[in-house]
């Protein structure tokens, strides 16, 4: 299985570009039962008022249909009152991350934790535990709070060194990211600890991926979605594809 995730995407953006190249931009193929997509989920946070998807509505501009979302005098969802300090109310990467990788809504910030702090078992985890292999790539750093919510367990999507630490108790595969100051600045310190919890290669260059690796973590200066001036998203989806390819199927999360 492979899991696409459009940072920040939503249908609007989606319509919008249909609309631009006039023509269909998703995978849905209505005459392609493995193509076709099923339903929508929720990613709100339990901190989110969120808002309703009504597709009979235009998705282009929001503003023209206020009714749209839960009676928010933002069309986007929710007015953060910054006055009394409420800026809690829009759902951000980290709960959103956590209840596409774990299928738990939990509150804004938290990596992979419910309300109560409880580590909560990730699509990755689930995978490994049947004996799949397993895949995490994003532009993001590996700090970042949508690859992190499929690999790490933290109270907060800024608590960097933990997101790091736990990270390295995750029995991925492959893991590609660009890189994180925290590691640079403790790299040697990260590196043991990463080997010592088996992951055979640790490498900063994309030419010295080894596929051979059991379990790998590559720390890129950039990722690109596309372009000819540094590695591109399309061609590390490729060489996951080729690494995770095994008789008991995989899990790969691509993020973009």
């Amino acid at each position: 299985k492979i899991l696409f995730i459009g940072d920040g995407m939503g249908m609007n953006h989606i319509k919008a570009s249909e609309i631009y190249a006039d023509r269909k931009m998703t995978f849905n193929d209505p005459s392609n039962e493995k193509w076709t997509y099923h339903a929508y989920s929720n990613t709100d946070s339990l901190t989110s008022n969120g808002f309703t998807l009504d597709e009979s509505k235009s998705l282009i501009e929001p503003s023209l249909n206020p009714s749209l979302y839960d009676d928010m005098p933002s069309p986007y969802g929710s007015g953060a009152n910054l006055s009394s300090g409420n800026i809690t109310t829009y759902t951000d990467s980290a709960a959103g991350g956590t209840a596409i990788s774990t299928g738990v809504k939990v509150t804004n910030s938290r990596i992979g934790k419910d309300v109560l702090g409880k580590d909560i078992t990730n699509l990755v985890e689930i995978a490994n535990g049947l004996e799949k292999k397993t895949g995490v790539i994003s532009t993001d750093t590996l700090s970042g709070a949508t690859p992190s919510s499929f690999l790490a367990h933290a109270y907060d999507r800024y608590l960097i060194d933990d997101i790091i630490t736990s990270t390295s108790n995750s029995n991925a595969n492959l893991i590609i990211t660009k890189n994180v100051s925290n590691w640079k600045n403790k790299q040697n310190e990260y590196e043991t600890l990463y080997t010592n919890k088996g992951f055979e290669n640790i490498c900063y260059d994309v030419n010295s991926l080894n596929v051979e690796a059991e379990n790998e973590i590559c720390l890129l200066p950039s990722i690109m979605p596309d372009g000819n001036r540094t590695v591109q998203l399309a061609e590390l989806t490729a060489y996951a594809l080729d690494k995770l390819d095994n008789k008991n199927g995989f899990f790969l999360m691509v993020e973009g």
